[in-house]
C-alpha cells in the first residue's frame, strides 16, 4: 500500500511541476473553459517527439530523397493543432513502428503536403456542414490507403461515395449543433477532421476511432440526426481524452483491479471505466441540452433512462478512488460534479 501511495504522490508531483492551473478541465466537457494554447502545446510536443524519432530512424531515406531540409522545417515549426493532432502524423508513427521505408516515404510526403510545404493545390473532397467549419468525408479507398481500417468487416462496410441525402442529413446534424448547442459544435469541429461512414442495418449506432489516426473517426449511416450528433460527440470526447492522456496516465499503472462496465457487460480495467464515463457523460450532457432546446423526441427520452443507469454504474468506481491520477480527475471530476446521474 505504501508503494502505491508513493507512486500516486509522484504522479501528483509531476502534474504540479507542469505549472498548469484549471485549463485542463476543458478536456472534460465543453461547459468547462477550454484552453486552446494548452491543447496546442500538448499536441505540438507530442508531434515533435514523433517527428524526432521518425527523423532519427529514417535519416538515410530522407537524405536520399532530398527531404532533409523539408523535414527539418517541419520538425522546427509550430505545427497547428489540425496537423499536430492528425492521422497524417499517426502514419509517421506507424511507419516508425513497422520500420517500413516505403511506408515512411509515403507518410512523410503526405504529411508535408498537409502542412502545405510542397505539392499542388488541394483536390476538392466531399464534406458536410453549412458553415466555414466543415468535416471531411473519407471515402473507403482513402481510408484503406491511410491504414484506417484494421478490421476487414469495417473496411467492407465503409462507403466509397456519399449520396446527396446522406450529406444533407450529416449537414443538418452539424447545423443543429451550431444553432442550438454551439458549445458541442465547437467540441466536435475543433478535434475531428475526417469522418468515414459505415453502412449498417437501419438505425444502428456504431462509431469508433483507430489507434494513432487522430482526428479521424468512423460512424454508421444512421438516418436520425440526434443519433449522428451523439456519435460525433462520443468520438470527439475520446479524442480530447486521448490528447490530454499524452501528459501521462489517467490511472495509477500499478492498479490492476477490474470493475464492471455496463456498456461492455464485462469487467474492465479502471482506465477503461474512466474513458467510458467521460464519453457517455458528455452524451448525457448533450441530450440534456437537446431537451432544454425542445428538440427531444421519444427515442432520446427512453435512451436517457438507459444511459442514466449505465452512468450511475460507471461512476461508482470513480468516487473517492485514489488510483485515479490528476489527469484522470481532470477528465471526470467536472462531470461528476454536475450530478448527471439521477
Amino acid at each position: 500500500m505504501s508503494n502505491r501511495v508513493s507512486q500516486t504522490q509522484a504522479w501528483d508531483g509531476i502534474w504540479d511541476d507542469l505549472g498548469l492551473d484549471h485549463g485542463y478541465t476543458g478536456f472534460s466537457c465543453p461547459l468547462e473553459p477550454f484552453d486552446e494554447s494548452l491543447a496546442q502545446m500538448i499536441a505540438g510536443e507530442y508531434a515533435r517527439s514523433v517527428l524526432t524519432v521518425f527523423g532519427e530512424r529514417f535519416a538515410p531515406l530522407l537524405s536520399k530523397n532530398g527531404l532533409n531540409d523539408l523535414f527539418s522545417s517541419l520538425l522546427n515549426a509550430d505545427l497547428p493543432l489540425d496537423l499536430a493532432w492528425s492521422s497524417d502524423l499517426g502514419n509517421l508513427y506507424q511507419a516508425t513502428r513497422l520500420d517500413d521505408d516505403d511506408h515512411a516515404l509515403k507518410a512523410v510526403n503526405a504529411f508535408a503536403l498537409r502542412a502545405g510545404a510542397k505539392g499542388p493545390a488541394a483536390v476538392p473532397v466531399p464534406s458536410f456542414g453549412s458553415g466555414e467549419r466543415r468535416l471531411v468525408l473519407l471515402p473507403r479507398s482513402a481510408a484503406l490507403e491511410s491504414g484506417l481500417f484494421n478490421d476487414v468487416d469495417f473496411a467492407d462496410a465503409a462507403l466509397e461515395t456519399f449520396s446527396p441525402a446522406l450529406i444533407e442529413t450529416l449537414t443538418r446534424t452539424l447545423d443543429l449543433l451550431e444553432e442550438h448547442l454551439p458549445h458541442y459544435f465547437d467540441w466536435v469541429v475543433r478535434i475531428i477532421r475526417r469522418v468515414a461512414v459505415l453502412h449498417f442495418e437501419r438505425n444502428v449506432l456504431h462509431s469508433g476511432n483507430h489507434e494513432h489516426q487522430y482526428g479521424t473517426i468512423h460512424i454508421s449511416d444512421n438516418s436520425r440526426v440526434l443519433s449522428l450528433a451523439e456519435m460525433l460527440i462520443h468520438e470527439a470526447s475520446h479524442q480530447y481524452f486521448e490528447l490530454l492522456n499524452k501528459l501521462g496516465p489517467t490511472v495509477d499503472p500499478a492498479h490492476t483491479e477490474l470493475y464492471y462496465s455496463p456498456v461492455k457487460q464485462c469487467d474492465r480495467p479502471l482506465h477503461k471505466i474512466v474513458l467510458a464515463y467521460h464519453a457517455f457523460a458528455n452524451v448525457m450532457l448533450f441530450y440534456r441540452g437537446v431537451a432544454e432546446c425542445g428538440l427531444a423526441d421519444s427515442s432520446s427520452a427512453k435512451f436517457q433512462i438507459v444511459l442514466n443507469d449505465e452512468l450511475r454504474q460507471l461512476e461508482q468506481p470513480l468516487l473517492d478512488n485514489d488510483a485515479i491520477l490528476p489527469i484522470g480527475r481532470a477528465l471526470v471530476g467536472p462531470l461528476i460534479e454536475r450530478r448527471l446521474c439521477q
